[in-house]
């Protein structure tokens, strides 16, 4: 079997719409991806910069795209045609999505994967991408055809690979979480060093923007903390305990002075903790409102994974934990 990668071609777009509903059938995350005239504008605007895998008789056969996040990229939309599977042809893209990244000159990339199994964990993994946030039921339930068929929401795994990653970062990080994030930033090889609480009084406006998904989510990025922002907060949360929303996820700068008097305030409407995602100038701290856990439904590749993993569980309070397999608390890692 042979095959070669390059970027994706125009006329090959619909063929990536029909390799998707072949493997997920209509469960795939990014909905957007299913419209072959969106995918066309997303890959000319440069939003999207697909590479693929070209196989015998010139047919594509696999996907991994790059997302232009600021200063950063995301490696997304990962699938293999199912004949065409473990011949290392996800490894190859991905690779290629990894260099193709540091030739745009950014400053990291970041991988989000699904918690059902462990192939792309494990590819990332291999590509020194490092484990640094659990996105608990974040997405509505998919079928991975071969591999999965989920009933239970959907959680994600994030790994950050930094393509020029600073020596140390001052940042303002609560007492009871130095401990989790110490060993996240080690592990990416950053010396912390903790500011300490600020004296200044709490700012009457802040800086936030709230989006909501088609997946039931609610993602609350806050650039500047201030008073204003708990009405707001209040609000999100209201259409939570409705059961609008499913899930909230709060992103919060490490480097705003005033995270240790908000995040009591967090903690206190039962926010949790998911994680980080890292930065030179903007760590942005994770927080995370959900109903349920599921840990037997998450598979984990890594022992810092299952260790930022037991530290969400431990962390969480009104919860519940719903075990399918009661011989085990944490997922183990495979």
């Amino acid at each position: 079997m042979g095959y070669y990668i390059r970027l994706i071609k125009p006329n090959e777009i619909p063929e990536i719409c029909d390799l998707i509903y072949q493997i997920y059938g209509d469960t795939y995350a990014y909905k957007n991806m299913y419209d072959k005239k969106n995918m066309e504008v997303l890959n000319k605007s440069k939003r999207l910069i697909s590479f693929v895998a070209i196989g015998d008789n010139e047919e594509v056969i696999a996907h991994v795209g790059l997302r232009i996040d600021g200063s950063q990229g995301e490696m997304s939309a990962a699938f293999v045609k199912k004949e065409y599977r473990r011949h290392n042809i996800l490894y190859e893209l991905s690779e290629k999505v990894v260099e193709y990244g540091k030739e745009l000159g950014l400053e990291a990339i970041y991988v989000i994967s699904i918690t059902s199994h462990i192939y792309s964990q494990k590819v990332a993994s291999k590509l020194g991408f490092k484990d640094c946030a659990f996105l608990i039921s974040c997405m509505e339930p998919m079928k991975f055809k071969g591999i999965i068929e989920k009933t239970v929401r959907e959680s994600l795994k994030v790994t950050y690979l930094f393509y020029d990653k600073p020596d140390y970062l001052e940042l303002y990080i609560p007492s009871s979480l130095q401990k989790v994030l110490n060993l996240i930033y080690t592990n990416l090889r950053i010396n912390v060093i903790p500011l300490p609480e600020s004296e200044e009084s709490i700012r009457e406006n802040s800086e936030i923007n709230i989006t909501y998904t088609d997946a039931s989510n609610c993602y609350v990025d806050i650039n500047r903390l201030g008073k204003d922002l708990l009405e707001e907060l209040n609000k999100v949360i209201t259409q939570y305990d409705n059961d609008f929303i499913s899930c909230i996820y709060l992103y919060i700068r490490l480097e705003d002075s005033l995270v240790h008097k908000f995040y009591e305030e967090f903690t206190s409407r039962d926010f949790f903790f998911a994680g980080i995602m890292p930065g030179k100038n903007n760590n942005r701290l994770i927080l995370q409102k959900v109903k349920e856990i599921h840990p037997d439904s998450i598979k984990i590749n890594s022992s810092i994974g299952n260790k930022i993993f037991q530290h969400i569980l431990e962390s969480k309070e009104n919860i519940t934990l719903v075990n399918e397999n009661k011989k085990h608390r944490y997922p183990k890692v495979i």
